[in-house]
């Protein structure tokens, strides 16, 4: 049922409810703007947290679960959509960590008949108000080689991580003190070369940065690209053991016993990225070496990136669309990392992926685009194709795109170059 946001002359307002809910507010096409109260948040947060759980594990009863988000968080919108096919979402709460896609409405699933392209807000469909002409084409950091040295940090790197905040720096320095307990589980990830080399043959002037030239030195500097492809190991703090042949880092072992009590309170320092010399050698004991600061790029340093112009960020490693889940402002961590740094559009996963059927999708993803596909709607055909080999959710549904869905505009040209 429909009701007033605001009530009516004579008509008494509801109380405050005691728990939160869930409100729908569905822009159509001619201005108008209906409201749907889908009910105690509760119930839906917690059909959504199972949901994501059945898709991450690969559970074979995933079904019950999409179905069951389906009917509590949008089979009540169909009368407002009619015929809608296209759907640009800004969801709340746990169902910011879900892809509707593969929701299932007991025949079939959303991405059948549904086109979702994900916002952090409505101004992200607005046109920007000044065109960037990025300086580079398409850039890729794949396949890092995480036992290559690394320089000693200049001075300016060892002052910057001095001025790091006291709850930063703590975390920091039990990685570095503690180089015996780290569990990074950061296996090679040969599949990420394969994908930086087949991007290379869709488009030839990109530049690659592979093995031990995949540094966050490289990343930290990068001019502004009009694509910026990162394939690599990522993580969100959180305690759940990693799948050994996928892209996410294991637990945080150099946190020790209690690793909450040792966790930094901002996000976007638990939330980041992993490069090349993660697991190099340690060359000096003295605290302003950070070899682990200089390996690892957290979500609060990538904000910094100047990103205006850059038209996709593709994250193409695990748990990158992951974070802090804040009511009413959305999700802390990778996400918005890059979507504060400038850019247009993120496609993001929102669990542990596979490192062969990722890159498969990603090579998809990409022919899709140069054939002038929107940047959300290439993702969902790559999607499709990838589900006719690998039919469970778990393969070909973990990405989402966030931000816009144009085709895109023509890139500058870069010089052709790789690494590795």
């Amino acid at each position: 049922e429909d009701r007033p946001l605001v009530p009516g002359p004579g008509r008494p307002a509801a109380q405050h409810p005691s728990q939160p809910r869930y409100l729908v507010l569905v822009l159509l096409p001619d201005a108008t703007i209906r409201a749907r109260d889908l009910g105690a948040a509760g119930p839906i947060n917690a059909a959504a947290s199972r949901l994501r759980d059945a898709l991450a594990n690969r559970d074979a009863a995933f079904q019950v679960h999409a179905q069951a988000l389906y009917q509590l968080a949008f089979q009540p919108l169909l009368p407002l959509l009619g015929k809608t096919r296209r759907l640009f979402l800004s969801p709340d709460g746990q169902l910011a960590l879900v892809p509707f896609a593969a929701l299932h409405d007991g025949h079939q699933f959303l991405v059948d008949t549904f086109d979702f392209t994900y916002l952090t807000s409505g101004k992200d469909l607005l046109p920007r108000p000044q065109e960037t002409a990025p300086m580079g084409s398409v850039v890729v950091l794949a396949d890092p080689d995480f036992s290559a040295p690394l320089p000693s940090p200049t001075r300016a790197e060892a002052s910057e991580a001095a001025e790091r905040s006291a709850s930063g720096e703590r975390f920091f320095s039990s990685l570095r003190e503690n180089p015996g307990q780290r569990a990074w589980s950061a296996a090679p990830l040969p599949g990420t070369r394969q994908e930086a080399q087949a991007i290379q043959r869709l488009i030839p002037e990109a530049q690659l940065f592979l093995g031990p030239q995949a540094t966050k030195e490289q990343l930290l500097h990068l001019p502004t690209p009009g694509i910026l492809h990162l394939a690599t190991h990522g993580f969100f703090l959180d305690d759940a053991p990693a799948s050994p042949h996928s892209r996410a880092v294991g637990h945080f072992g150099a946190l020790g016993d209690d690793p909450l009590e040792a966790r930094p309170p901002d996000p976007l320092l638990r939330s980041g990225l992993l490069l090349a010399g993660v697991h190099a050698p340690r060359a000096s004991s003295s605290p302003t070496h950070p070899l682990t600061d200089s390996s690892l790029a957290t979500a609060l340093e990538l904000a910094g990136l100047d990103l205006w112009g850059t038209q996709l960020v593709v994250l193409s490693a695990c748990d990158t669309g992951r974070g802090d889940v804040k009511l009413g402002q959305g999700v802390y961590g990778l996400r918005r990392a890059f979507i504060v740094a400038g850019a247009e559009t993120v496609v993001m996963s929102l669990w542990q992926v596979k490192d062969d059927t990722t890159s498969q999708l990603m090579e998809a993803y990409y022919g899709n685009l140069l054939a002038g596909q929107g940047r959300a709607s290439a993702l969902r055909k790559a999607m499709l194709a990838l589900r006719a080999t690998r039919p469970h959710p778990h393969y070909w549904a973990p990405f989402i795109a966030l931000g816009q869905d144009t085709p895109l505009r023509e890139l500058g040209t870069a010089h052709p170059g790789h690494g590795g």
